[in-house]
């Protein structure tokens, strides 16, 4: 068996992690933001929270199951915007134990607010509603969680409908990341690399890929 040789301490190909703001029906790069790839909060439900400001009442949220958070659910919620998620893989959604049925596989449910994140401070938890009513669809591959809880106005297969467009922003991510030459960028330092990633989302913004 051979040895890994590890770079020396300094050296190596830094990694940093990127959460974009799309807007489904234009296309439109509506706000980014950068954190390296590991660390306190670093992940992507971290980046999502300092973008929150840009939604609006009205607006609904398409992502996939890692944003499927009871306290993201509930901030949402506060700033009067929906969400169609993914089921997080931990939850369990049993549609014989729903809280009040709609049709086949579309039901409501109601959650329990959880301890108090390490990320959360304790004022703002306790804004935090103790339940929070959420309903969920189902097709033969997936589970979709929304706060859309009109069945008549939202019917079930326009909730997974309105999902599966969430395949047009990847598109999107990946014109950025492959055609843009975004997947490796070429500055040294951190505030140059924010600046290359502005310029490159600006591009974006001007012409139609």
């Amino acid at each position: 068996m051979s040895a890994i040789k590890l770079p020396k301490k300094g050296l190596g190909f830094p990694v940093l992690r990127i959460l974009v703001l799309i807007c489904l029906g234009s296309g439109a790069l509506l706000d980014f933001a950068v954190s390296p790839y590991e660390g306190k909060e670093t992940g992507e439900q971290a980046l999502l929270r300092k973008l929150l400001s840009h939604l609006q009442e009205g607006d609904v949220l398409l992502g996939d199951a890692n944003f499927e958070n009871y306290f993201l659910l509930a901030l949402l919620l506060q700033a009067r915007s929906d969400v169609v998620f993914e089921k997080n893989g931990s939850r369990l959604i049993d549609f014989r134990k729903c809280d009040k049925k709609l049709g086949s596989k579309d039901g409501l449910f109601k959650l329990t607010r959880p301890v108090r994140p390490s990320w959360m401070s304790s004022e703002l938890y306790e804004q935090m509603p103790e339940e929070l009513v959420i309903r969920a669809v189902k097709n033969k591959r997936r589970t979709i969680i929304t706060t859309l809880l009109d069945v008549e106005k939202y019917p079930r297969t326009e909730i997974i409908a309105l999902y599966l467009k969430r395949w047009h922003v990847e598109t999107d991510i990946n014109v950025i990341k492959t055609i843009m030459k975004m997947d490796m960028l070429r500055c040294k330092s951190p505030a140059m690399v924010r600046k290359e990633i502005s310029i490159n989302f600006l591009v974006y913004a001007m012409f139609d890929f």
